[in-house]
C-alpha cells in the first residue's frame, strides 16, 4: 500500500516540476520575443518630433511617424534607420532621378530642437566632394524664393509626364481635372503624401531642394481643410527667382 502511495506522490511531483519548467520556458520565449521587437515600431506608435519637408519643425505628432511619407505614383526606395541610442528614426527616400528626401523623427523634443541648431558642415575643398555632391553644388539655385508659373506635381517624373509632347492642351486639361493636386493633412495641419498635378500661376514658393532640372518647393495651396503649406515639384524653367540666397 505504501509503495503505490509513494509512486502516486512521485508522479504528482514530476507533473508539478514539468509544469514549472514549461511555464519558465514560455516566459523565456515571451521575454525573448519582446527583446526582438523592431525598435523602429515604437516611432510609428508613440509621440514623435519631426524634421522634414513641409513639416513644422519639432512639433509633436502624437500618432507617430506617418506610414506613407510620399504617397505618389513614383517609385521611392525607402530606407529606415534607428540611431544607436534608439531615440532617432531617419527615413530616407531615394527618388527615381537619384535625389533623396530625408525625414527625421525624434523621441525627445529637446534633442530635435538641438539638431535644428547644429551648423551644416561644409566641405573644405571641392576635391573632397563626391560626384553627386559636386553636381548638387554646381546646380545650387541662386535663390530660395521663387514665383511659380507652370505645372506642379509630386515628383520630377510626374512633372515630366504632364509635359509629355504627345499631350494636347485639352488632354492635359482633362488629366489635371481627373487628377487634381491633393495632399493628406495630418492632425497638426501638415501636408504630406501628395499626388496629382495642377497648373499654378503667379504663386510664391520656397525652394527646399533641387535637381539639375527641377525645384522641390513648398508653397501655400488650398485644400478642403483650408490653405496649407504643401510640398511640390516644378520645372526650374517655370519658376523665377524673387530673392537671392546670398541676401
Amino acid at each position: 500500500m505504501y509503495g503505490r502511495s509513494d509512486n502516486r506522490k512521485s508522479r504528482i511531483y514530476l507533473i508539478f516540476i514539468g509544469l514549472l519548467v514549461a511555464s519558465g520556458v514560455h516566459a523565456g520565449e515571451e521575454r525573448s520575443g519582446s527583446s526582438q521587437l523592431d525598435p523602429k515600431d515604437a516611432f510609428f506608435r508613440q509621440t514623435v518630433y519631426a524634421i522634414g519637408p513641409s513639416m513644422e519643425r519639432c512639433a509633436p505628432i502624437k500618432s507617430g511617424a506617418p506610414a506613407n511619407l510620399w504617397g505618389n505614383r513614383e517609385r521611392v526606395e525607402q530606407t529606415e534607420t534607428v540611431s544607436q541610442d534608439g531615440r532617432v528614426l531617419a527615413i530616407i527616400g531615394r527618388h527615381e532621378d537619384g535625389t533623396e528626401t530625408i525625414y527625421r523623427f525624434f523621441s525627445r523634443q529637446n534633442e530635435c530642437l538641438a539638431f535644428t541648431r547644429k551648423p551644416t558642415p561644409r566641405p573644405t575643398s571641392s576635391g573632397s566632394l563626391s560626384q553627386a555632391e559636386a553636381e548638387k553644388q554646381r546646380t545650387k539655385p541662386s535663390c530660395f524664393e521663387v514665383l511659380v508659373n507652370g505645372l506642379i506635381a509630386s515628383s520630377p517624373g510626374d512633372v515630366e509626364a504632364l509635359h509629355a509632347p504627345h499631350l494636347s492642351a485639352s488632354q492635359l486639361e482633362d488629366v489635371l481635372a481627373r487628377h487634381p493636386y491633393s495632399c493628406r493633412i495630418n492632425q497638426f495641419g501638415v501636408a504630406y503624401g501628395c499626388q496629382g498635378g495642377a497648373y499654378i500661376s503667379g504663386r510664391k514658393a520656397r525652394v527646399m531642394n533641387w535637381t539639375p532640372n527641377h525645384y522641390i518647393i513648398e508653397m501655400p495651396l488650398d485644400f478642403e481643410r483650408g490653405r496649407k503649406d504643401a510640398p511640390a515639384v516644378v520645372r526650374r524653367s517655370e519658376a523665377r527667382c524673387l530673392r537671392s540666397s546670398a541676401q
